[in-house]
């Protein structure tokens, strides 16, 4: 079964992302490595390097026999700049948390967890492997070679089939606009679900919510639409890409269906906004 972490508290992380304490740690990686690592007060393994970013690395780890994904900050910058960046990556599990709430896909443990690296503390974000789920899930940023064939490479498909084939994406972009979600373009990444695919989010530290203003809901919708259908041009076989042309051009900025997507999604909240029930 797997181990419940504890929570590190507001208190303890202001004390731990100081200057003194976080060059201490980057400074002994650069000169070491991770030599030792422990999370939650319990030895941690690291198996692999599961993939970087520009605000952390994230470490395939065993604690008491399971395995995790921790995210731990890279070495590259200053101590300040990492500092600036943790504390939007400490903001993941609260927005991972509220997705969840709406019904979407996102990473079914994000937590931030009390860890000490090569002897320095540091709250660090424990977070359950993509291979864990129950569905395959497919990295825009970071495929670490997981791609699909949801569109076969000799596959005809129609922009009216396209947009059936996406509605759970629109139905999800639905969710997110109606409820003000603010994402970047790098937290849309593509599950899979019977062969369907849906959106899985992550990487959402800088996530904002409010309410999004009539006059740019579109604005947000096409944005959406762009990064869900790049995120599965993405993590598309090399097969498919070269040999199937509609998958070749769905990203493109002059796609039939991205607009097609769009208008779909549009009449949807329209539909449901408050004046089309008066």
């Amino acid at each position: 079964m797997a181990r419940q972490f504890s929570q590190i508290g507001e208190t303890d992380i202001t004390r731990l992302l100081s200057s003194d304490n976080v060059s201490g740690i980057i400074d002994s990686r650069r000169l070491s490595g991770i030599e030792s690592l422990y999370v939650d007060g319990r030895p941690a393994i690291i198996s692999k390097q599961l993939g970087s970013g520009g605000s952390k690395e994230v470490y395939d780890v065993s604690v008491d026999g399971e395995h995790y994904a921790l995210a731990l900050p890279g070495t590259a910058d200053p101590a300040q700049i990492i500092i600036a960046k943790w504390s939007k990556v400490l903001k993941e599990p609260t927005n991972t948390n509220r997705l969840r709430e709406l019904g979407l896909h996102v990473n079914d443990l994000c937590r931030v967890v009390p860890s000490t690296v090569n002897g320095h503390e540091f709250p660090a974000l424990v977070m359950k492997r993509y291979s864990d789920h129950n569905f395959p899930i497919y990295d825009s940023k970071n495929p670490q070679g997981n791609y699909h064939e949801l569109i076969k490479p000799d596959q005809q498909v129609t922009d009216e089939q396209g947009v059936s084939f996406f509605s759970p994406v629109g139905t999800e972009i639905v969710a997110l606009v109606r409820n003000g979600a603010q994402l970047g373009r790098d937290c849309f990444n593509l599950c899979a679900i019977d062969g369907v695919p849906h959106l899985y989010l992550n990487d959402l530290g800088a996530a904002t919510f409010g309410e999004i203003p009539q006059g740019d809901l579109e604005r947000y919708v096409a944005a959406y639409v762009s990064s869900a259908l790049g995120a599965f041009v993405n993590t598309t076989t090399e097969r498919v890409y070269r040999k199937n042309p509609y998958v070749h051009s769905m990203g493109d900025l002059e796609s039939s269906l991205q607009p097609k997507l769009v208008a779909k999604v549009m009449d949807t909240l329209k539909e449901s906004s408050p004046s089309s029930r008066s």
